[in-house]
């Protein structure tokens, strides 16, 4: 809900997402702008690196995908969410995150989800530009119940096949295993 009333109260055509424990890097906004125009693209997303709690540690850069497409979306989901994503209003003037019944959803995943079914494809801005905080009350630090939450989000919610949505998902799963064991903060 505060997300949809910032994008209801921003009047710029680039929109960008920053929660409070994250951390942009100080060219983040000019670089993803420019790639944006000069290659007309709807939305981007960029490499990160995960940080520790307290900042004081960084991971290894997470590489996303070249294009966001569902298939990627739904079996990597290594983009980096928020943090990454720009969107372009004068391509996607609706932009507005879902209402999800269930706290736990990623409504994240859901909008990226939604931007892709309209025909729009994300595209990777290569180049470390953020920092995502790990942290042991957020809400994807139970792997266990992110895992349970993306097989309903298949299921429930995007309506997958069965058997699609258990392809898609075990790919999900070990892609994330890898990510986040290659990538935490050391």
């Amino acid at each position: 809900a505060a997300r949809n009333l910032a994008l209801d109260a921003a009047r710029g055509r680039f929109i960008a997402f920053l929660d409070a424990d994250d951390l942009w890097l100080p060219q983040k906004l000019a670089r993803s702008m420019e790639w944006m125009t000069e290659h007309g693209y709807a939305f981007i997303y960029h490499d990160y690196r995960h940080i520790s709690h307290d900042g004081s540690r960084v991971g290894a850069l997470i590489i996303a995908p070249d294009k966001l497409d569902q298939r990627t979306l739904y079996t990597r989901r290594g983009h980096g969410g928020c943090l990454t994503v720009v969107i372009d209003r004068q391509q996607i003037p609706q932009v507005c995150f879902p209402d999800l019944k269930n706290p736990d959803y990623p409504e994240d995943f859901y909008l990226w989800a939604t931007l892709i079914k309209q025909g729009h494809t994300g595209h990777r801005l290569p180049g470390d530009l953020g920092r995502y905080r790990l942290s042991n009350n957020s809400r994807s630090a139970n792997k266990l119940e992110s895992a349970r939450n993306a097989w309903r989000l298949y299921r429930s919610i995007s309506g997958l096949p069965l058997g699609l949505a258990a392809f898609w998902w075990m790919q999900y799963a070990w892609n994330t295993f890898w990510m986040y064991r290659h990538a935490r903060p050391r």
